[in-house]
Formats: structure tokens, sequence, C-alpha cells
């Protein structure tokens, strides 16, 4: 069962930009800038998506994605549940706190991380 974590607070077409970067000890964060309008002026908001201790992330465009990831994904990162690569990758790391994280774009990138948790940061 797909549960969402977190939504984007405005329509992805105002997503500038997306970022995905590795940290030490298996920090993987999705940097997110998004133009949005306050008091008539449109200014960039910025939030930080951070996983912890990553197992696996990927990344995936448009023209690779099925309509299921994008109608589960689109515009808000979900936990995908008990997948068959959560169990793969549980099973190989003999961790059983492991989640199936996804999250998608417009045009993607469709971004998936198998990691321990994760939070969010908006400044």
């Amino acid at each position: 069962m797909t549960v969402t974590l977190w939504e984007i607070p405005v329509p992805s077409t105002q997503v500038e930009t997306t970022r995905i970067e590795q940290l030490p000890k298996r920090l993987t964060r999705l940097a997110i800038s998004l133009v949005v309008l306050r008091d008539d002026v449109d200014v960039v908001e910025y939030h930080d998506l951070s996983f912890e201790g990553t197992e696996l992330f990927t990344c995936t465009y448009l023209t690779s994605l099925t309509v299921e990831v994008i109608r589960s994904a689109y515009d808000k990162l979900v936990d995908l549940g008990q997948t068959e690569l959560r169990a793969q990758i549980a099973g190989r790391s003999q961790k059983k706190d492991i989640r199936h994280l996804m999250i998608c774009f417009d045009d993607g990138p469709c971004y998936e991380v198998v990691c321990t948790s994760f939070s969010h940061l908006e400044r």
C-alpha cells in the first residue's frame, strides 16, 4: 500500500530545479527549488528531502516511466510499502527497517530511494 509522506506545495510545473547529492555516511539529499508567488512576487523556495541509510537510489525520466508510477508518486514523496525491490535489498543487507520511497516531477525525473528513513527541511 502506498502512503504519502510529503507533497510539493505547488504544481510541479513550478519546480525550478532538482538535484540529487550523495553525502557522507550514506546520506542522499534531494534539493528542490520551487518558484512560488508571495505578495504578487515570484520567489524561490528551497526544500531538502534527506534520505538516511541509503542502500540504493535511481533516477528515471518520463519516456521510461509507467502510468502507475506517475499516478502514485507525481508531485509527492510516497512510501511504496512492501515492494519486491525493498524485499531484495532488505534480504541482502539484513535490515528490517528499510523503506522504498519515490517522488516524480513533470517530465521526470522520478527518484526512487531505498533507505532507512527520511526528513524534510524547508529553507
